[in-house]
């Protein structure tokens, strides 16, 4: 799939394309300047960078802002004297690109997410110093518990078709729609394919992967500015009796198992291979075999695990002068935090609604230039037909056939859209009280 976009600065803007394909190839490689730039950057300078072999200061860190619209880690390496970036954990193809970040300001949901996780810590309100990120959401209150339920269970159960019409049902409760319908001339109720019902909640529940994504984010950039200790990497397993902190050498082991099964199963491109139910069968019947290795003392263990997840752990290291000084260059953020905190999460809600009407309008417009072109082009054939006396039938009809064919599958695009935007208002309503602690 081609994804169409725009880049822009204070002096230019350049339309863009590329192929969803290609950034997964782009992941985990080794990439130089020139064959980043040649992917996400403007024309002009591409052509500058091969003259003069360098990039300035500012157009460097408007390249990383540019990256970061479509992966979530940018690291850089050098061999020699050459610099290398490494791209990594692209984003869902429903959410690129991402909004870029401006000299104004965060966007408004990741200097919200800043500021609660800034509050929490400093007030203590959770305890907890690792969980899973699922956790994490629910425990902050940024996510209901039913919602990332459905959200597990979906991308759980994707490829079977009763599961996805019950839990249409259960998410959407109505699955009939009622529309004009431009071939027969009168309204017509009918219920939604599986089809359709799969893609809506694909969408739909494409909202938690944005509030997963910015979360960690926003991690990410406090620990860049060492106010916090961010570690997502920590592994455990549960065996009938206990729970158990695996080993380094357990991980590596663990890792090992997970790619070869990924490879088996023909989800190395998948990025929630996890969830996926007969990777979670697979790996299930391998850890019941036990993960044997030989420790860095020289002891062999093999423990038997029925499961192993990782968790993330987030503590606070930032004392009351360091956190004034992040405000002082983050005003949007000390903005947010200083907020009562029901007002605070009054605006978490209103930007998690804001971003999601700005992806489900996206979805819909994506698909009425997509059915608009389709249809130019059936018009053109048609009257390339017309032309060389190759059409059967009555050409106004075909042509009306055509027009009216393409008009519902526009239509019906603002009727998904309108489904989508109900259930914005719902996806906040659920927060646990923990900010009424601190006060």
């Amino acid at each position: 799939m081609t994804i169409e976009y725009e880049i822009k600065n204070q002096t230019k803007k350049e339309k863009k394309s590329i192929e969803y394909d290609t950034l997964l190839s782009l992941e985990n490689c080794s990439l130089d300047t020139l064959e980043i730039l040649q992917h996400f950057y403007y024309s002009d300078d591409i052509e500058q960078y091969k003259r003069n072999k360098s990039l300035r200061a500012s157009k460097a860190e408007d390249l990383e802002k540019e990256l970061k619209r479509f992966y979530e880690h940018i690291t850089h390496e050098k061999i020699g004297r050459k610099k290398y970036f490494k791209l990594n954990g692209l984003y869902d193809i429903e959410l690129l690109p991402l909004q870029k970040e401006t000299k104004a300001g965060k966007n408004k949901l990741r200097a919200t997410l800043e500021a609660i996780i800034l509050y929490v810590l400093k007030n203590k309100v959770i305890t907890d110093t690792d969980m899973t990120t699922n956790k994490w959401l629910i425990k902050l209150g940024l996510v209901s518990e039913k919602t990332i339920r459905g959200y597990t269970r979906f991308n759980s159960n994707i490829t079977y078709d009763k599961f996805i019409n019950t839990h249409f049902t259960e998410t959407f409760n109505d699955p009939k729609i009622t529309y004009f319908d431009f071939k027969v001339n009168q309204k017509y109720t009918r219920e939604l394919s599986t089809k359709e019902k799969f893609n809506l909640l694909k969408v739909y529940y494409s909202h938690v992967d944005t509030i997963r994504n910015t979360f960690n984010n926003a991690l990410m950039n406090l620990e860049k500015h060492n106010l916090i200790i961010h570690n997502p990497e920590i592994y455990y397993g549960k065996t009938e009796n206990d729970l158990m902190r695996l080993e380094l050498e357990e991980i590596k082991k663990f890792i090992e198992i997970q790619n070869e099964l990924k490879e088996k199963l023909g989800l190395e491109k998948n990025r929630k291979y996890y969830m996926n139910a007969k990777f979670k069968t697979a790996l299930k019947i391998r850890l019941e075999q036990g993960l044997e290795v030989k420790l860095y003392n020289g002891k062999t263990i093999s423990n038997v695990y029925t499961s192993v997840f990782k968790q993330k752990a987030i503590i606070n290291k930032f004392s009351k002068k360091q956190l004034n000084k992040y405000f002082e260059k983050n005003a949007d953020v000390k903005k947010m935090y200083d907020l009562l905190t029901h007002e605070l999460m009054q605006n978490y809600k209103g930007a998690i609604v804001d971003k999601l009407n700005q992806l489900y309008e996206r979805e819909k417009q994506s698909k009425v230039k997509y059915f608009e072109d389709e249809k130019k082009n059936k018009l053109n054939e048609l009257e390339l037909m017309i032309k060389n006396k190759k059409a059967l039938g009555k050409t106004e009809k075909l042509k009306d056939k055509i027009i009216n064919e393409y008009k519902n599958l526009i239509q019906l695009q603002e009727i998904y859209g309108n489904l989508l935007n109900c259930k914005a208002e719902e996806i906040t309503q659920s927060y646990n009280n923990y900010l009424k602690k601190a006060n």
